[in-house]
């Protein structure tokens, strides 16, 4: 009955990041696309194992979306696609899109001085949010892994707020309450593992060689995008920070920011391809 249709399996939301490009890159419309929601990557990969075991019978072209999250693991296989960052979020919170969102949300041409100052102040706020978050983000990416061998012990951060323990989180200042370390941590999650604090240096040392706008938690990175743009709108009302108020400012960074920000989003050119595979001449 569907042998025309493309069947798409998600980790939770992510059909709104994904859905506009796969129309765009695939070559199927939204009204041949069937997509489901496993709830998340194991989901995914649940329902990936059983249509490979019944690979013989099932002949529609089908698709499956992963986040990497903190995992090293590489799957291969040409049906599932895994981002090359932690995230799906983290597309969101790269310069490229930041800059995308500025442009557009708050009339600023890419010529003008204060286009150039507020890119740059991102960049820099960016920079030490990641340089006050790499403590979490590596003890994270430790826990994680432990707990891939002791099942019971989960830690379960989907209620926990990164934002909570900063002060401030602005385009001109971030502000710690208090250092994030291991006490700190231990009070946050009474239930983790205890690691090595030489473990955590070393997946420390390794963030710090690559991109941590990529590597890291992507809710982190959101929440602090949402923070920026609010604290932007902010200065635009008030005054002080641009050269001029700009009068058409509507963004809602805290209404649903994968809907709202998809069209700025990056798209990298390992997701296209993998797409692109799905062509009908």
């Amino acid at each position: 009955k569907y042998q025309d249709y493309l069947f798409c399996f998600f980790e939770g939301e992510d059909v709104k990041y994904y859905s506009p490009r796969i129309e765009k890159y695939s070559g199927y419309e939204y009204n041949k696309i069937i997509h489901y929601n496993c709830g998340g990557k194991k989901g995914v990969l649940k329902a990936l194992n059983l249509v490979e075991k019944n690979r013989d019978e099932i002949f529609v072209a089908k698709a499956f979306f992963i986040d990497s999250d903190y995992d090293t693991t590489k799957y291969n296989n040409d049906l599932l696609y895994q981002t090359p960052c932690y995230s799906i979020e983290n597309f969101y919170t790269s310069k490229e899109a930041f800059s995308k969102m500025l442009n557009r949300e708050f009339g600023i041409n890419t010529t003008e001085k204060d286009f150039l100052k507020c890119c740059s102040d991102y960049s820099k706020r960016q920079q030490e949010f990641h340089d006050k978050t790499i403590y979490i983000n590596s003890w994270l990416a430790c826990q994680r892994l432990q707990e891939e061998t002791v099942e019971s012990l989960r830690i379960v951060l989907s209620g926990f707020k990164i934002s909570k323990l900063f002060l401030e989180l602005s385009i001109d200042s971030i502000i710690c309450k208090e250092e994030i370390n291991r006490e700190k941590l231990k009070e946050l999650f009474p239930d983790s593992i205890n690691i090595e604090e030489s473990d955590i240096e070393e997946k420390m040392n390794y963030f710090k060689s690559g991109n941590m706008g990529q590597w890291f938690r992507g809710k982190f990175e959101v929440e602090f995008l949402k923070k920026i743009i609010d604290s932007l709108k902010m200065k635009n009302k008030t005054g002080g920070y641009f050269s001029q108020k700009y009068t058409s400012v509507h963004i809602d960074p805290n209404v649903n920011i994968l809907s709202t920000m998809q069209d700025y989003a990056d798209t990298p050119q390992s997701l296209i391809d993998f797409l692109k595979q799905y062509q009908v001449a």
